[in-house]
């Protein structure tokens, strides 16, 4: 039998379990086994500081690297364990919200005094798609949250329970993943690359609550866009088939990450060809920045705008984000084209910058049509100075984005599993973008115009065309994660 955890004693498994010592081992193994063990040690200093003020619970020292099919056993328990219940004394999960409880069997023997836990049900990808197994391993999770309810020496209830984060054995390294915005607005996972690995998979799951996911890709790079994922593909696919013999142009895209839902759950899994994987990675949940997330032009943005002077259009488009909240995007002008109509009206049909998202036709009135293309420069000198005051020293953003002045967002609630010290994504104050080469004054124009009614040209050929740089996040709900060496595990920010 094991010896029993109390409270803290959990500190020596772990370090003896990533340390370990080999009599056989070749000097470099056993650089690696002491590089392994003080990563170790710093990962448990680490957690203490992190949870050091947690008035809620109490956190022992994490293990690292159980066997598949370990067993907890507590032993020399008192009396009065055994009048209380043993699923309200212990429950494993596998998210640090405790929200995702692992099927167990607790067996308690009353002539030793002593309690086992051991996995029963438990997730696994070994088959195309997941599923539950009853194999007597922990399955395909590799980071799990083992919680205490009782006082093993008294027998009574904690006041706060005690919870202790422990890794299983992986056959390769686990990747650390992280979700964001694109510079295109796309929502995108990126990860860590996996020596060994031959490609990735990365999951959604359809029930959360019962372990089923499925593969939405396969992959050999670190980056995938939703537009790639199965269910965003199968959707465009679906519309243009319905919509191509219609007066709708299936060429235009109304709305983006379509199919992506809040309660979106994914993950990513390295493999090789020969069929070896890495355990889960963290798991990114959509909720966390889906107010970062355009999906489409707001409804009710105004179109109709009237004025002495053609900066009365706006800055800014109102765009709809995945959790209903509005942002502001920013209006392209550039090579916007302009047409009179026979009402008096100036149409302007333009873009939404570096989004592909289509941009609804707004309509002018208040000046004749001369005066609004000369006017039309301060619209796009306007532009180009919102790009430019909007980079910011810390944040570098592609997608020119700030949220709506009435709506704040919120702060991640951020949780732990093996990297304490993360902080949460950054919330996005101001559209942030790299400022363009050029200053909007390179033509006379800086509108395509067209002063008959109906008959539009092509955008103007020498468009804006801003070098931006790259950026990896909108406003990213998980980074920075590090990654235990020997155990192969994913020390991640998320669950």
């Amino acid at each position: 039998m094991r010896k029993i955890w109390r409270n803290a004693i959990a500190c020596g498994l772990c370090v003896t379990m990533l340390g370990g010592c080999n009599g056989g081992s070749t000097q470099k193994e056993t650089v690696k086994k002491q590089a392994s063990q003080k990563a170790a040690v710093e990962m448990v200093k680490k957690v203490k500081e992190k949870y050091a003020a947690n008035e809620t619970v109490d956190y022992a020292e994490p293990m690292y690297n159980v066997e598949k099919n370990h067993v907890f056993t507590f032993e020399n328990l008192p009396e009065k364990y055994f009048e209380q219940n043993e699923f309200d004394c212990f429950a494993v999960y596998y998210d640090s919200e405790l929200t995702k409880s692992v099927n167990v069997t607790i067996d308690e023997d009353y002539e030793n005094k002593t309690v086992t836990i051991k996995p029963n049900l438990t997730f696994s990808i070994d088959d195309e798609e997941g599923s539950l197994i009853n194999d007597g391993t922990w399955g395909s999770h590799s980071k799990f949250w083992l919680v205490r309810n009782v006082d093993i020496t008294t027998g009574e209830m904690l006041e706060k329970p005690v919870i202790t984060v422990f890794t299983t054995k992986e056959e390769m390294n686990t990747p650390t993943v992280k979700q964001s915005v694109g510079e295109d607005g796309w929502y995108q996972l990126t990860w860590s690359e996996v020596e060994g690995a031959d490609y990735y998979e990365v999951y959604k799951y359809w029930d959360a609550g019962s372990g089923g996911a499925f593969s939405e890709i396969t992959t050999e790079g670190t980056t995938v866009s939703y537009n790639e994922f199965k269910t965003e593909a199968e959707h465009e696919q679906n519309y243009v088939e319905k919509y191509k013999d219609t007066e709708i142009d299936v060429t235009k895209k109304y709305t983006m990450n379509a199919m992506l839902q809040e309660e979106d759950i994914f993950f990513v899994v390295a493999k090789t060809d020969d069929g070896k994987h890495s355990g889960l990675s963290n798991l990114c949940k959509v909720k966390d920045i889906a107010n970062q997330v355009p999906y489409d032009v707001s409804w009710d943005f105004q179109t109709e705008y009237e004025g002495e002077h053609a900066t009365a259009l706006p800055a800014y488009v109102d765009m709809e984000m995945k959790d209903g909240s509005i942002g502001k995007f920013l209006i392209e002008y550039h090579g916007a084209n302009v047409t009179l109509l026979s009402d008096g009206r100036i149409k302007v049909d333009c873009k939404i910058k570096n989004l592909p998202i289509e941009m609804k036709t707004m309509f002018f009135k208040g000046m004749d049509y001369d005066a609004f293309m000369k006017d039309a420069e301060n619209v796009t000198k306007r532009e180009d100075e919102l790009v430019t005051k909007s980079v910011t020293a810390d944040s570098e953003i592609d997608v020119p984005y700030v949220p709506d002045n009435d709506y704040q967002t919120p702060a991640s609630d951020e949780t732990t599993e093996s990297t304490p010290t993360q902080e949460p994504g950054n919330n996005v104050e101001e559209p942030t973008a790299e400022p363009g080469q050029g200053d909007g004054n390179s033509v006379d124009d800086p509108f395509e115009q067209d002063p008959a009614e109906g008959q539009e040209q092509d955008p103007a050929q020498n468009v804006d065309t801003d070098d931006q740089n790259t950026s990896e996040n909108n406003g990213e709900g998980t980074d920075d994660q590090n990654t235990s060496e020997n155990n192969g595990e994913s020390a991640d920010n998320k669950d």
